[in-house]
């Protein structure tokens, strides 16, 4: 049994196979015309500032990936972003980068916390560094990352896992409890639709009513 957003986009790649045999004249009709697999809406996963403290204060065992989850904690960055990154594109307090997703360009400016890990990783503080080409985290296989990951997550005792998405719904979540608006966080964030974005702010609606929940009964 998968999940309905699983199942919804399998079958989106299911169509897109049906619609080149029709192109290359395999298929008369289509046979998926009537079909329909509908989507859900999920509540994306994220860390608060308590669980990202619990974190910082375990240990990874593996200071670049390390480095590299905090990176996309603090820029939002997807992990083929954050994997491709190379020198050349730091400059000074922002980035450039053509988003490997969709194909987007931006520049981002980057926080104080960003900066000090770029510092870390070898960089200067005034953006100098000597090999422009070379990557900022050159990673190992992305099974070896994400098992980095979740081991550092039980070590925190989070009690869920983590990965480079989970960064990127907590940069997000974090910029929008800021008051950031909806727009500006979209623009961060490279969604071709602001749309996207809006769910960061039914995250908070729905925090905001958990909040409320926990009030005792007064009065009433």
């Amino acid at each position: 049994m998968v999940k309905r957003n699983t199942a919804a986009a399998y079958f989106a790649r299911f169509k897109s196979v049906i619609k080149r045999a029709l192109r290359e004249g395999y298929l008369q009709r289509d046979p998926t015309l009537d079909l329909r697999v509908h989507t859900v809406e999920t509540m994306p996963r994220y860390l608060t500032y308590a669980q990202i403290q619990k974190l910082l204060a375990a240990p990874c065992g593996n200071d670049l990936i390390r480095d590299a989850f905090l990176f996309s904690l603090n820029t939002g960055l997807r992990f083929q972003d954050v994997r491709d990154l190379t020198w050349g594109q730091i400059h000074g307090d922002s980035l450039e980068i053509i988003q490997a997703k969709t194909k987007n360009p931006a520049i981002l400016p980057l926080s104080k916390s960003a900066q000090a890990i770029l510092v870390r990783r070898g960089g200067s503080r005034q953006g100098r560094i000597i090999d422009s080409g070379g990557r900022v985290f050159p990673f190992p296989r992305r099974s070896t990352v994400y098992k980095v990951l979740n081991t550092w997550a039980k070590r925190a005792g989070l009690g869920v896992p983590i990965c480079f998405h989970t960064a990127r719904h907590t940069f997000a979540t974090l910029m929008v409890s800021q008051n950031v608006d909806i727009y500006t966080v979209s623009k961060l964030l490279g969604h071709r639709s602001i749309a996207t974005t809006q769910i960061y702010a039914k995250v908070l609606d729905e925090k905001k009513k958990e909040a409320i929940d926990r009030l005792p009964m007064i009065g009433g």
